[in-house]
C-alpha cells in the first residue's frame, strides 16, 4: 500500500479564504459526542467528496481529505480531543512529544498510527491514521484518508481501513498517544520521555558529543537557545531551564520554579533576558531583578495578545505569530507595551516563526510560500519570494544568513538557498540535490556552513569544498543522532536535542 499522503496547508498553492476557516471552526468546535470506535467514515460533508481534495481548510488548519485532516477529525469526534497543532504527518510525533504526549510502539484504541517520512510504503510527507481496534495478539486496525491511489498513481483522498498483524511489513513507525479511549472514560496523555540536550564540538581534530542532559540529570522537550549565561531549554515538565557549568559540573537552574511560570515552545535569548511563550500563550520576559528571577507578562501589557509561535528578538522589538496566525511586533511606545499587527498591514497570515533581516521579515504563509514583508514607500508590503523563485514552496521556518540569503527546507525535504537573481527574480538553489542529502529540520546558519538534521536524524554541515557542496555527517563522526533543529553556539560548536 503506497501512502501518498501526509500533506498539510502549504504543500499546494491553493487559495483558501480565511473566512472559510472561521466558518468551519464555528461549525465544528463544539463538545464532541464521543462517537463509537466503529463509527466508520463520518468525515464531515463540507470536507468530504464530492468537495475537491485540498480546496478547503478544516477546523485544525489541515487541507480536506488528507490523512492529517481525517486524524484530527477522528480525535475530535471519537476521543473528544482537540489537536494542539497542524503539521505534516511526518512531524506529528515530534510535535506531540514537544507538548508532552508520548510516542511508542504499542497500539491502543484511539491512538494515532504514525509513519515517518520515507518509512516503508510512504513518501516524504509521512502518514497518520486513527487506531480503531487492537486484538489480543498485538494486531490492530486503522481508519484513514488518502492512503489509496488511482490507476495513474494519484491520491484519491478517500476513506479506507487496514489491518496489520503485529510486526507486519510497512507497519507504523510508532503510535502517538494523545488521549486514548482504551481502559478509561477520562484518559490522560502519557508524559513525554523527552530528549537529551547535546553539545557537538571539535576536540583534537575530531567531532565529539557531550550529553549535557545526562550530566545535569534534566531532559528537555524542545529546541535550545544559546547565550546570556548558558544554554536555555524547556524541560519535560514545562519548566524553563538554564544549563551552565558550576564548579566544573553541569547544572540546570529551574527558572520556572523560581518564577512560578511554566512555558511552552522554545526560548529566545536577549541581553535583557529570556523570552518565552507561557502555557497560557502569553509572551513572557524572564530576567533577574534585585538578585531574584522575575517574569514580565508582555502579552498582558500589550492588550492580552496571545501568541502561538516562538518569539524572535530584534532591536525593533519582539516578533511572534499570534493565535490567529498573524505576525505581531511587540514593542514599547511612550512607556507602554503595544502589539502591531504586521499581517493585517500586509494581508499575509503565517505559520511557524519569522526570520528578521535588514531587508525585511521573512515568513512562511498559509500556503507554504516564502514571503518577504517590508516597509516600502506606500507602507507595509508583501513580496512573494516563492513565486519569484519559480514556485518553490517551503516547509520549515526560514532563516537568514549574514549576506541576506534565505534558507529553508522545501516541501520535498530539500535544503534551499533563496537569493535575488536578475531582473527582479529570485533563485532557489537546491543544496540538497547538489550535496545528495535531504533534510527534515529548520536549518541553522553558523561559522563554517549551514547546519540541519537529515532524514535519518543525523546532524549535517553543508558547505562548499573545492567548488562543490558537501554535507559532512557530524552524527556519524560523533556517534550521536539528533531529533530537533540545530542551534549554533557563538562560541563554537552546535547544540541539539537528541
Amino acid at each position: 500500500m503506497l501512502l501518498k499522503t501526509g500533506r498539510r496547508l502549504g504543500s499546494r498553492a491553493l487559495c483558501v479564504l480565511a473566512i472559510l476557516v472561521v466558518l468551519c471552526s464555528a461549525l465544528l468546535l463544539m463538545p464532541a459526542k464521543h462517537a463509537r470506535a466503529d463509527a466508520g467514515d463520518n468525515y464531515p460533508s463540507q470536507w468530504r467528496s464530492p468537495v475537491a481534495q485540498d480546496t478547503v481548510a478544516d477546523t485544525w488548519g489541515e487541507w480536506n481529505r488528507e490523512c492529517v485532516s481525517w486524524a484530527s477529525w477522528a480525535l475530535h469526534d471519537r476521543n473528544g480531543f482537540e489537536m494542539p497543532f497542524h503539521d505534516y504527518a511526518k512531524d506529528w510525533s515530534a510535535d506531540a512529544e514537544a507538548r508532552g504526549y508520548h510516542t511508542n510502539n504499542t497500539p491502543a484504541v484511539g491512538a494515532i498510527a504514525w509513519w515517518a517520512a520515507f518509512a516503508p510504503g510512504t513518501l516524504q510527507w509521512g502518514h497518520v491514521a486513527w487506531v480503531s481496534s487492537v486484538d489480543a495478539n498485538g494486531g490492530f486496525t486503522i481508519e484513514q484518508y488518502n492512503a489509496q491511489v488511482d490507476k495513474n498513481g494519484n491520491p484519491t483522498g478517500v476513506y479506507s481501513t487496514a489491518t496489520y498483524a503485529k510486526g507486519a511489513a510497512k507497519s507504523p513507525t510508532g503510535f502517538i498517544h494523545f488521549q486514548d479511549i482504551t481502559g478509561s472514560s477520562t484518559p490522560t496523555p502519557t508524559p513525554s520521555a523527552g530528549y537529551d540536550l547535546r553539545q557537538f564540538y571539535v576536540s583534537n581534530g575530531a567531532w565529539l558529543s557531550a550529553n549535557v542532559s545526562s550530566a545535569a540529570n534534566v531532559k528537555i522537550a524542545g529546541n535550545p537557545a544559546v547565550g546570556n549565561g548558558g544554554t536555555w531549554a524547556r524541560d519535560t515538565g514545562g519548566h524553563l531551564r538554564q544549563f551552565y557549568v558550576l564548579n566544573g559540573s553541569w547544572v540546570a537552574a529551574d527558572i520556572s520554579g523560581a518564577t512560578n511560570v511554566n512555558v511552552s515552545g522554545d526560548p529566545a535569548v536577549s541581553s535583557g533576558g529570556i523570552w518565552e511563550r507561557d502555557t497560557s500563550n502569553h509572551l513572557r520576559q524572564f530576567y533577574v531583578a534585585n538578585g531574584s528571577w522575575t517574569s514580565f507578562d508582555a502579552s498582558a501589557a500589550a492588550g492580552n495578545v496571545l501568541i502561538a509561535g516562538n518569539p524572535v528578538v530584534t532591536s525593533a522589538g519582539i516578533y511572534a505569530r499570534d493565535t490567529g496566525n498573524h505576525l505581531r511586533q511587540f514593542y514599547v511606545s511612550n512607556g507602554s507595551w503595544t502589539s502591531f499587527d504586521v499581517s493585517a498591514a500586509t494581508t499575509i497570515s503565517m505559520y511557524g516563526d519569522p526570520a528578521i533581516s535588514s531587508g525585511g521579515i521573512y515568513v512562511k504563509d498559509l500556503y507554504g510560500h516564502l514571503q518577504r514583508l517590508y516597509v516600502g514607500s506606500n507602507g507595509w508590503t508583501a513580496y512573494d519570494v516563492s513565486n519569484a523563485a519559480g514556485g518553490v514552496y517551503i516547509y520549515s521556518n526560514p532563516v537568514v544568513d549574514p549576506s541576506g540569503n534565505v534558507w529553508a527546507d522545501d516541501s520535498t525535504s530539500h535544503l534551499r538557498q533563496f537569493y535575488p537573481g536578475s531582473n527582479g527574480s529570485w533563485v532557489a538553489a537546491d543544496i540538497s540535490s547538489a550535496a545528495g542529502v535531504n533534510i527534515s529540520s529548520t536549518p541553522a546558519i553558523g561559522t563554517g556552513g549551514t547546519w540541519a538534521r537529515d532524514t535519518n536524524n543525523h546532524l549535517r554541515q553543508f558547505y562548499v569544498l573545492n567548488g562543490s557542496w558537501v554535507a559532512a555527517d557530524i552524527s556519524g563522526a560523533s556517534g550521536a543522532t539528533v531529533s530537533r533543529d540545530p542551534v549554533v553556539d557563538p562560541g563554537g560548536g552546535m547544540w541539539e536535542a537528541s
